[in-house]
C-alpha cells in the first residue's frame, strides 16, 4: 500500500508471505514473512509509465527445518529498489520493481550478513 504525497514524493508499506521452501543443504528454508516501509521519489515519464526509487527498512522472518527440528530466523536492515509502474486504465496497472533487502541475522543465528535480491511483478489498483 503506498500513498502520493505529491506528484513527485510519497510512501509505501509491504507485506509478503512465503508460500514455497527451498532445500539449501538438505535443509528446507523458507520465507515467512517480510514486511517493510519506503520513501518513494517518483517520476512521471508519461502520461501511462511512471519510474521510481524508494528506500526504507525491512523486517523478514525464515522458517528453517531439516525434517525433524524447525526454527525461525529473524532479519532486518535497510532496503533500497527501483521500478516502474505501467497504467493500462487510470486506475488499474502492472509494476515492476527491484529491491535489495540488506539481511542482518539476530545474535542466536551463527550466520553471515549478507543481502537478497528481489524481483517483484504486481497488479496496481489507485484508490
Amino acid at each position: 500500500m503506498g500513498y502520493n504525497v505529491n506528484e513527485f514524493f510519497g510512501v509505501e508499506g509491504q507485506a509478503a508471505f512465503g508460500i514455497i521452501d527451498d532445500e539449501v543443504e538438505g535443509v528446507d528454508v523458507g520465507v515467512d514473512n517480510s514486511f517493510a516501509a519506503f520513501g518513494v521519489v517518483r517520476f512521471p515519464a508519461s502520461e501511462n509509465v511512471e519510474l521510481f526509487a524508494r528506500a526504507g527498512y525491512h523486517f523478514t522472518q525464515f522458517g528453517v527445518s531439516d525434517g525433524s527440528v524447525g526454527v525461525s530466523v529473524d532479519t532486518d536492515g535497510f532496503a533500497a529498489g527501483v521500478g516502474g509502474q505501467y497504467f493500462f486504465t487510470d486506475n488499474d496497472g502492472v509494476r515492476l520493481e527491484y529491491t535489495y533487502k540488506d539481511i542482518n541475522f539476530d545474535d542466536d543465528f551463527a550466520a553471515e550478513d549478507e543481502g537478497a535480491d528481489v524481483f517483484t511483478v504486481s497488479y496496481v489498483r489507485k484508490f
